[in-house]
């Protein structure tokens, strides 16, 4: 049952899971009703065919494919086995149903050892109609069932509904499948949002200018001090001024108090920052103040007026200071200003207040260039990547300073002449789309902080009511930008949170519906925040978010906007329930802990603080500190600083351990690749200290086919001893045969095991889809010593030449090729690391990347084991380190101490890891290593020096060891009983961790094995000879020299060269400069073409006779065959270009000018047209280079161009673009 085949027959109208949420009375909520299905369980037996009773078979017919029933604990199942990619299986059951309905239906699926569930569908389809729902049948564990569910409501004239369990062509899965039930009267999908039309409106809204304090005699607004009492003085200033020009006293509550709470429910008159008073707290929080620690700045104050924010009418008063100094004198400077205040009797009321002066050395910059904000970052700057721009810019300093010149920009740069647009054009960029109509086409990175700052500056008298109502319809036009950006639709919550362009989208939308809806109520305005809430939802359940998983880079800007969200709307369940810790813990995992430090590159002053704010966690203090952002100037907008309790800490329990951020269960199953869920992972580190010292692993298991190099199990940064020795996304292996790899591109890794076992961290990663085998690569890395890398592929296919290419990206490491060894040199601060392969290979090197190749026969089943060490050069000759082939499955080393590593059975050794030292054995998966034996594989790390031995057991295990003293040994610190077996000293373990000390080790068979150890590595050094040999000699055959046709001098570097056929034989036109030379056959100067700017581009337009020549000056020049200019055509960029407003794809952007590429050929009706390529933008030109058709093709400058067939004998035009670096 394919898609396209069923597509034909229904209608797909989607595989989603539903949250529902009830609505109306009780006696309007659905009663939930069981429908009826034969045989759910599997348990009545099956038909000749294997088809289970009540069910029939669908598809089959293919090779290798099976329908049984099993038995399973507790009851039975079914097993469909898919082993032909050609055909479909599965079964199929036919019920009466209920049309108009919505149903759910739910299967329990179980994953088989060795296979895969991808590709595998529960489907429930809906007849007459044909419109069904499916979703994956996606087992978790191998070990347990996992429950699988689906919703779709029937159409009104639903007779029958068909459930199908089954598979795909192409995927060949296995698994088990049971209790399948159908429950149906559950509640429908919501209605549809109303339509997104944004209203225009004639007359303002009531600004509610006056807050009354006191009125007819009594109190009106409360004054609002922090419970300590720190502010009380302050308080009873304001306090006793009102009762002097009333007789009233207004009353002093705590901000713990019930009328100091927020939403407020009457006016208020509150004192102190965000830190002291946690009424301004939540204020600031919904971005209704700006009063912290960092502004107004040491005996600094602000007075502000915060009118109506709850749509309730009421208001607040903020006396607000970055400490008590500032407090007090802004208390002061409010009673100055009371006492100045019109009254009545028994009344007083205050209006539009902005009263500022700045703390001492605080000088805001008048430039618009230099304005800095919180939201700046080290890789990112002040420019306001998100959410700024230079109109939100002007508001918060008018806010924040009372500078009425930037108010009046505001008004200027919202409703811009052509001046003021070419200033936006300059400044903005892409921050504002539609410079037209500036505060309606914000891009939705940047659009929520105007609106925002908009709310707190609006009642200015520096705005006429005019000029407000203006700039409140633009902002209502802002919903035609945003109404298509999939967030205004949603009804429910989607199946994860959006990229970052998402999530700012929702945030954009939910600010403006905010605004909107409390004084312009609307259920347009009201589905704007409903959808902005709702595209955050799943965050409720999971932590699955679509974007920055492969662009690690940014991984904080992927988060950031959930913090805001988080913040603005009160929404702390996402930290309650884990959710917001899962996703920080990947920000740590990939924090390296040098400086500067690319994972905090892109991450924002106000991101570090409010991470701290939410998680009482001064680890992010400690991250901010290490971007070396200047936090000491004046900054717009809100730092979140956090007070004094909060102090910065290293993040010490990531210390030896490996941290892993893992797939959430639906990211997994839409994920479909057929890896366990618990095996599934995005990246993972380990590190032995929390700064740049000590070690460092970093690994990569995610592919999201973005802006990086092809990646699975990457180790994207290894350090070792402080230095870092791998980094990037080149160090991994890369398959393929006969030169091809497979149609089916592997694009993750399962994490099979990641664990710390004394001073060792080992992780082992699995590609099970690499390219024609089953890669498994192990990491393995004592801490200070040295590190190995295990690569273990098993080839599922013959090939007479197949290529394994390892490659490592090294920064400042270099090949040399007479050690066999990348080269790191020595350091003041660290010896020499040599990265030294067990094989000697053939290798290439260039741009900090070395390839190490293998090529040659495999056979289907049969493995390749390669052995790789990276070691510390303390001392010794250049071949102190040693890494030796001995064995297809073992390898001699030099650390620079003797040792041998080995996978699976060599010898007495037998594990899936084992490294025997002269000073230690670490093993994982063990049951043999020498001086150790157990009854079952477990995981030892062996210190014959200080007699430490780290144990993990996974189930009880007798452990043997050859010992010098078995009664000083002491188990977990308590002695230990055992017994004396031909193995050695026998103890019983419990399975779980153990520490054993005074583990020494025999001292006979101690020195036996480092006897044993040199003369493996010995024997080592004399199977490489042959090979090293092999390699100093001539890697090409030596072939005669080509003869030199002909030379010729042309200048400068030729940019084009081109073939020009010609009645006298063909000729050959190079372009330098500005010059087109022609030369004969035998290299002499026919003629010279000459153009205005430097030639990039040329194409012989075959049958219309033109040397055409594409220039960085924007012009197509068309030169026949006299030499003549026959035409000249000026490239020009599409406006939709112009109006995404992505600057750095303009033509005026560095490399992107002038014309990228030229094609001739037949296209429309036949006709010979010339295409152009140029920034963004696709010209088709006439012979005679007039215009035919202008558009854009986004991404970059259109470079190589191909005519392919297309149906009904039309022309299609593929084109590819240039690589510029900022796509």
């Amino acid at each position: 049952m394919t898609s396209c085949s069923r597509s034909r027959c229904g209608v797909l109208t989607a595989a989603v899971l539903l949250l529902a949420s009830a609505t109306g009375s009780g006696e309007d909520k659905p009663q939930p009703f069981n429908v009826p299905l034969q045989n759910p369980s599997f348990d009545k037996g099956a038909d000749a065919g294997g088809a289970p009773l009540g069910w029939s078979r669908y598809g089959g017919g293919g090779k290798d494919q099976e329908l049984k029933i099993v038995d399973v604990p507790g009851g039975k199942a079914l097993s469909i086995r898919d082993g032909d990619p050609a055909a479909e299986v599965g079964v199929v059951q036919t019920l009466d149903l209920k049309g108009g309905e919505t149903y759910e239906v739910t299967a329990k699926v179980r994953a088989v050892e060795g296979a895969t569930t991808g590709g595998a569908y529960l489907q429930f389809r809906f007849l007459p109609s044909g419109e069904y729902v499916q979703t994956n049948l996606s087992g978790k564990s191998r070990s347990t069932f996992s429950e699988v569910a689906l919703r779709g409501t029937a159409p009104p004239d639903t007779k029958q509904a068909m459930i199908y369990l089954y598979t795909h062509r192409d995927p060949t899965p296995t698994l088990l499948v049971t209790d399948v039930k159908l429950v149906g009267g559950l509640p429908p999908p919501p209605p549809p949002p109303p339509p997104p039309v944004p209203p225009q409106y004639e007359k303002l809204k009531d600004l509610h200018l006056e807050i009354p304090l006191v009125q007819g005699g009594k109190p009106t607004a409360a004054i609002v001090a922090p419970a300590s009492g720190v502010y009380q003085a302050a308080a009873t200033v304001i306090q006793e001024e009102i009762e002097k020009r009333t007789g009233v006293k207004l009353p002093i509550v705590a901000d713990d108090a019930p009328q100091a709470a927020v939403p407020i429910r009457g006016n208020l008159i509150v004192l102190g920052n965000r830190s002291t008073n946690t009424s301004i707290s939540a204020l600031y929080d919904l971005y209704y103040c700006l009063v912290d620690l960092k502004y107004p700045g040491p005996g600094g104050y602000v007075l502000r007026s915060l009118h109506n924010p709850f749509g309730n009418g009421y208001g607040v008063l903020l006396v607000g200071g970055s400490d008590p100094a500032g407090v007090n004198e802004g208390a002061k400077a409010l009673a100055a200003s009371l006492a100045k205040a019109p009254s009545g009797k028994g009344d007083l009321s205050i209006g539009w207040t902005m009263d500022t002066r700045l703390g001492k050395g605080i000088t805001p910059p008048t430039e618009l260039k230099d304005f800095e904000i919180w939201e700046a970052s080290a890789g990112y700057g002040s420019v306001g990547y998100f959410g700024w721009t230079s109109i939100s810019k002007r508001m918060a300093m008018y806010y924040m300073t009372g500078d009425t010149q930037s108010a009046r920009e505001v008004v200027r740069l919202s409703f811009p002449d052509k001046q003021a647009t070419k200033e936006i054009e300059e400044i903005d960029g892409e921050r504002i789309e539609n410079k037209h109509d500036p505060l309606a086409g914000f891009y939705h990175y940047n659009a929520h902080m105007a609106v925002l700052l908009w709310d707190l500056i609006e009642e200015s008298p520096v705005f006429s009511d005019e000029e407000r109502l203006r700039i409140t319809n633009a902002f209502a036009r802002q919903l035609n930008h945003r109404k298509n950006e999939g967030v205004y639709s949603l009804t429910q919550p989607p199946a994860c949170v959006s990229t970052r362009h998402g999530q700012w989208s929702a945030i954009s939308l939910y600010c403006l519906g905010r605004y909107f809806n409390k004084d312009y109520p609307s259920p347009v305005w009201a589905q704007c925040i409903r959808g902005g809430e709702l595209a955050f939802q799943s965050l409720h359940e999971h932590a699955w978010i679509a974007g920055e998983s492969d662009n690690l880079f940014w991984y904080n800007t992927g988060i950031a906007p959930i913090l805001t969200y988080m913040v603005l709307t009160g929404d702390r369940k996402p930290l309650a329930n884990g959710v917001l810790g899962d996703l920080f813990r990947g920000q740590e995992i990939l924090i390296s802990g040098r400086v500067p430090d690319w994972a905090l590159s892109s991450a924002a002053m106000d991101f570090f603080n409010k991470a701290a704010y939410l998680t009482g966690d001064g680890r992010w203090v400690t991250y901010r500190d290490r971007t070396g952002v200047n936090t000491e100037v004046f900054r717009l907008g809100q730092s979140f600083w956090p007070d004094e309790k909060l102090q910065a800490k290293a993040p010490a329990d990531l210390v030896g351990k490996w941290s892993v951020l893992r797939l959430p269960d639906p990211a997994w199953e839409a994920r479909g690749n057929g890896l366990p869920l618990e095996n599934s992972f995005y990246i993972a580190s380990y590190r032995s200290a929390p700064d740049a010292g000590g070690d460092y692993i970093l690994l990569d298991g995610f592919n999201g086919a973005s802006r990086n190099p092809y990646h699975t199990f990457d180790i994207l940064e290894l350090r070792l001893n402080g230095r870092t020795v791998l980094q990037g996304y080149h160090n991994q292996v890369l398959t393929s045969a006969d030169g091809m790899v497979e149609p089916t591109v592997a694009m993750d890794a399962a994490l099979l095991h990641s664990d710390v076992v004394g001073p060792t961290a080992t992780a082992v990663g699995e590609v099970p889809a690499a390219a024609f085998c089953n890669w498994r690569r192990t990491v393995s890395q004592r801490t200070g010593r040295y590190a190995l890398v295990v690569d273990h592929l098993t080839f599922d296919a013959d090939s007479g030449n197949m290529k394994v290419s390892t490659s490592w990206q090294t920064p400042g490491g270099a090949w040399n090729p007479s050690r066999q060894a990348i080269r790191f040199a020595a350091t003041d601060s660290s010896p020499a690391v040599d990265l030294r392969p067990g094989d000697v290979q053939e290798s290439t090197s260039g741009g900090g990347v070395t390839t190490m190749d293998w090529t040659g026969p495999v056979q289907k089943g049969r493995r390749r084991i390669a052995f790789y060490l990276i070691g510390q050069a303390l001392s010794g000759p250049p071949d102190s380190l040693a890494c030796l082939r001995v064995a297809e499955n073992a390898a001699a080393l030099a650390l620079p101490q003797p040792a041998v590593v080995s996978v699976g059975e060599y010898g007495q050794v037998k594990g899936e890891l084992v490294v025997l030292a002269e000073d230690h054995i670490h093993a994982h998966a063990a049951t043999g290593a020498v001086l150790a034996s157990a009854d079952a594989p477990l995981d030892l790390d062996w210190d014959f020096k200080s007699g430490e031995l780290h144990v993990v057991a996974a189930r009880p295990t007798e452990l043997a060891l050859s010992l010098s003293a078995a009664d000083r040994l002491r188990l977990n610190g308590e002695p230990v009983k055992g017994r004396l077996s031909q193995a050695g000293y026998t103890i019983a373990l419990p399975a779980g961790r153990h520490a054993l000390t005074a583990a020494l080790p025999a001292g006979e068979a101690h020195a036996n094995l480092v006897v044993s150890l040199e003369r493996i590595q010995s024997e080592g050094r004399k199977l490489r000879e042959p090979s090293l040999a092999a390699a100093a000699g001539p890697l090409l055959p030596s072939v005669p020299e080509l003869r030199t046709a002909m030379t010729a001098q042309v200048g400068a570097s030729p940019a084009a060269v081109l073939e020009i056929p010609s009645d006298t034989g063909p000729q050959l036109g190079i372009a330098e400069g500005n010059t087109i030379h022609i030369l004969a056959a035998d290299g002499r100067e026919i003629r010279r073409l000459k153009t205005e700017g430097n030639v990039r581009v040329l194409h012989w337009w075959a049958d219309r006779r033109l040397l055409l020549a594409g220039c960085v000056d924007e012009k197509v020049i068309a030169f026949g065959e006299d030499a003549e200019r026959k035409w000249t055509f000026t490239s020009a960029m599409d406006p939709a270009v112009y109006e995404a407003a992505k600057t750095y794809w303009f033509k005026t952007a560095p490399g992107h000018e002038g014309i990228h590429g030229l094609c001739t050929g037949p296209f429309d009706e036949g006709k010979s047209r010339l295409f152009v390529g140029s920034a963004c933008t696709l010209e088709i030109l006439d012979e005679a280079g007039k215009l035919v058709k202008r558009m854009p093709i986004f991404w970059g400058p259109g470079r190589k161009f191909l005519l392919v067939n297309g149906p009904a004998e039309s022309k299609n035009l593929l084109i590819a673009q240039w690589l510029n670096g900022s796509d």
